[in-house]
């Protein structure tokens, strides 16, 4: 049975990060077609604010299994998947120490000469992450990186790297053009919709998720600043991710009084509850995006998206879904504002849907069905045999 490592400092069992959502499914579906799955990974999670490392990974289920030396390791099973967590003394990634650093490559070392995996699977570029691709490359050990979003400046991290992965031909082709790799796509983002279904007899939320300046909060907030007059009964309701609502209204220098038709919440571990509320999502996102998640688990809802047209979003959507234009500037600058002029196609098209019955229902069809285009099973094909070929030049 072929044998796959995943490492990383970010850990797996943190349900509100994306990317490692999207490798814990993998894992999952790899171990159920015979593979032999382990994840070492440290405590960061995608929080801004500190937590207790330890608290946290208990209630994720993880338990006390060992330790390094004198600092206890914790692990969990999780559906086939072994983990094995390293908690360290901060939980985000800029502030772990090198000790942190240290324990964490240990364990890892450690796994790649009992494991003795096929392939080193993982993410990240810092020095660390560096370091647990040199310990791989003397091992001979081939390794398959994830490229998930945009932002990577660098080739390094995937330059020795036997497969690069990108959730979207996009991203592929952003990567290709920018740096001459040839990452393949996985043909989407790996989603387990049946943890996220949800009951909505009367959803009535217009709903934003993750309201950062990239993802596009300035046309977001002059949408809903203008639906006070249009649609002064729809009410709009703001998911916060890494910015918080202190944060946006510092980013921005506004007072959110302002829009008395918002409300938002904290980042939510279950979407379950927001999908419930959520009659249409806005995904205005004005940078480069790998493939977001919420479209595929949005749709699976017949939660009709109005979103960015951007070549991945487009891809994501799959023929489901509005896409509409964002001004120019606006991608270059994340905090400028869009015109009353520019964001009126939006809030038509907003309007359209939360006052027309058939035009919603025709829009909730088109969504589910569009869902259905990113199966699990799909996928896990498409990434088995791209990790297959992988072994084959071994």
């Amino acid at each position: 049975m072929p044998k796959i490592l995943f490492a990383s400092p970010h850990c797996l069992l943190d349900e509100t990060s994306g990317a490692a959502r999207c490798v814990r499914t993998q894992l999952r579906q790899l171990a159920r077609r015979g593979w032999i799955c382990r994840a070492v990974t440290g405590s960061v999670f995608d929080s801004d604010a500190p937590l207790n490392a330890r608290a946290v990974l208990l209630t994720h289920g993880a338990q006390s299994v060992g330790a390094v030396g004198n600092h206890p390791l914790m692990g969990k099973i999780d559906d086939g998947v072994e983990h094995v967590l390293v908690p360290m003394s901060d939980t985000r990634r800029l502030n772990i120490t090198a000790a942190d650093e240290m324990r964490i490559f240990n364990v890892v070392e450690q796994s790649l000469d009992s494991l003795k995996p096929d392939i080193l699977y993982m993410y990240g570029g810092l020095l660390l992450e560096r370091s647990i691709q040199q310990a791989a490359m003397k091992r001979d050990i081939p390794i398959v990186f994830q490229l998930a979003n945009g932002s990577y400046a660098d080739d390094a991290p995937m330059r020795d790297c036997a497969l690069v992965l990108t959730p979207s031909t996009a991203l592929a082709d952003l990567y290709a053009e920018r740096f001459g790799l040839l990452p393949q796509s996985m043909g989407g983002t790996f989603v387990d919709v049946s943890s996220v279904m949800a009951e909505r007899p009367s959803p009535d939320r217009v709903t934003f998720i993750t309201p950062g300046p990239e993802k596009g909060v300035t046309l977001f907030l002059e949408l809903a600043r203008q639906a006070q007059k249009r649609l002064p009964d729809v009410r709009f309701l703001v998911v916060e991710g890494r910015c918080s609502k202190e944060r946006v209204a510092d980013i921005l220098q506004c007072d959110l009084a302002e829009w008395p038709n918002v409300e938002f919440i904290p980042k939510q571990r279950e979407m379950v509850n927001v999908y419930a509320r959520t009659k249409v999502l806005l995904v205005p996102s004005f940078w480069n995006e790998g493939f977001p998640r919420i479209l595929v688990e949005a749709q699976a809802n017949s939660i009709p998206v109005i979103a960015s047209h951007q070549t991945a979003i487009c891809e994501a959507l799959a023929g489901g879904g509005t896409v509409l234009e964002v001004p120019e500037r606006c991608i270059t600058n994340f905090l400028e504002w869009p015109t009353e002029a520019e964001v009126q196609p939006w809030l038509e098209k907003l309007a359209e849907l939360m006052t027309s019955r058939d035009l919603y229902e025709d829009a909730a069809i088109k969504a589910q069905e569009a869902a259905g285009k990113y199966g699990l099973e799909h996928l896990t094909d498409r990434l088995v045999s791209l990790l297959e070929g992988v072994l084959g030049n071994k």
